[in-house]
């Protein structure tokens, strides 16, 4: 219940911190001056008064006197909560302390010292002027009270009829009095000091743990903008590269017009030659489609069109395709398994992946070397790659299948090849093992599950 009172009394609309801060004590003391004043008023009228056989005498003057202070504190601190509740903190707090200052003068001045000789009105007010309005407000009350005292001692002093014989003996308290007050004073000042140096120095940390907390997120947020355009940018600068594994087949089959405008051949073979060429450059054609197809794929993570293939007739098409992609410097073998091997698998993604694997053994071997697939079976199909180029450092060969990680030079590569290569294995039940040594080569191999042999015992990808 208590939780729920004071998250009320702090829901006001007051920007100041420190205001904001002391609205649930200021509510709860207009509250209280509110509810106990008319209750202390009807509890001494009835019970106390009663049982001493009534009120003092004080005058007519003196109980109107008495019941406007009390009626006043009790309207001003219901005014002044209303303030609060509306947002206007020093407003609220300047109503309850003027109208405090206003009581404590007129009932010293109208009942004396002897009659009132301490209030707890003024150690009130004095609090109340230390945490609502600090020192300003402090040492007014300060005077308020220095003049309400003397007010009263001269009440005193008027009332005995004798002003020069009881001058002194009206005023000789004021002294001590006076000290005392100033001291409590002092006390309070530094105190209020003390306070809101505190809850300024914990704002002012805030408001720099605030901005230091925005400063890192515009931070954060640059830089997952900055990695994003250069992920893209990897990205649209690689996939040149990995078109030119597929534009080179092409040319190396385009080349093919130059044997025919030689002569050398017969008119029945320049036509064949023209016909596989013209064969090479339309399945080249669909893997450069199978490329953008596997970009998407990448993002969608999906597994294409699965299906079972006889790597026995996959070989027997391997040698002309990467004979086109390998330059003249570069010795191709491919061992093709003595029975057909099926797996399942994306046809495209297999061809790519040759291609890849290629065109790193390629990039590999600037000066020439052998490239060598061999396909063997057992508890699983193996596809072995090897080359004979300058291998791969320990330190990087655990991360060749991240996704954008690539050792070429910006322009050179995506640093998606292996990665879709190991992506479309593990989408099989396959899986990727590398083995390399510096200066001496590496080896790439594909290993996947065997497939049961179609119906037709013919593959149904042998598009090559």
């Amino acid at each position: 219940m208590w939780k729920s009172l004071k998250g009320w009394l702090a829901s006001v609309p007051i920007a100041d911190p420190i205001e904001r801060k002391s609205a649930v004590f200021l509510q709860l003391v207009l509250a209280y001056e509110g509810l106990f004043v008319p209750f202390n008023k009807i509890y001494r009228r009835w019970f106390v008064d009663s049982a001493l056989g009534g009120a003092p005498d004080y005058g007519n003057y003196a109980i109107l006197v008495d019941n406007l202070t009390d009626a006043g504190i009790t309207v001003a601190a219901w005014v002044a909560f209303a303030l609060v509740r509306r947002g206007n903190f020093r407003g609220a707090s300047i109503t309850i302390l003027a109208t405090m200052w206003c009581s404590m003068l007129l009932a010293y001045a109208t009942f004396g010292y002897a009659v009132m000789p301490t209030d707890e009105t003024a150690m009130e007010v004095l609090v109340l002027a230390t945490l609502l309005l600090g020192k300003r407000a402090l040492w007014t009350t300060f005077g308020v009270i220095c003049g309400s005292l003397l007010l009263a001692m001269t009440r005193d002093a008027i009332a005995s009829g004798d002003w020069s014989a009881n001058f002194w003996r009206s005023y000789n308290e004021f002294p001590s009095v006076g000290a005392s007050y100033v001291a409590i004073t002092l006390f309070l000042n530094q105190l209020n000091y003390s306070l809101r140096s505190a809850l300024s120095e914990s704002e002012a940390r805030g408001r720099a743990l605030r901005q230091e907390v925005a400063a890192r997120e515009r931070s954060q947020a640059a830089l997952l903008h900055t990695r994003k355009l250069e992920a893209v940018g990897q990205l649209a600068s690689g996939v040149a590269h990995d078109f030119n594994n597929v534009l080179g087949v092409i040319q190396g089959y385009a080349r093919e017009r130059f044997r025919v405008m030689t002569g050398r051949a017969s008119q029945g073979d320049d036509v064949e030659r023209l016909q596989d060429a013209l064969e090479g450059i339309e399945e080249a054609a669909d893997r450069g489609a199978a490329v953008t197809g596997r970009l998407l794929g990448f993002s969608r993570r999906d597994t294409g069109a699965v299906e079972v293939v006889d790597l026995a007739a996959v070989c027997a098409s391997l040698t002309t395709m990467l004979r086109q992609l390998l330059p003249p410097t570069v010795r191709l073998q491919v061992a093709p398994p003595s029975q057909p091997l099926f797996v399942r698998v994306d046809r495209n993604e297999l061809d790519l992946a040759f291609l890849d694997i290629a065109s790193n053994a390629r990039d590999a071997m600037p000066r020439g070397g052998c490239f060598s697939v061999t396909v063997t079976g057992g508890a699983c199909v193996t596809i072995q790659c090897s080359d004979t180029g300058t291998g791969i450092e320990p330190s990087v060969i655990e991360r060749v299948t991240e996704p954008f990680f690539t050792t070429k030079g910006r322009g050179q590569g995506t640093g998606l090849g292996l990665s879709t290569v190991y992506g479309m294995l593990r989408r099989v039940g396959g899986d990727l093992r590398i083995t390399s040594v510096p200066g001496q080569g590496t080896t790439i191999a594909m290993i996947l599950p065997h497939a049961d042999e179609p119906d037709d015992q013919v593959s149904v990808a042998t598009s090559m």
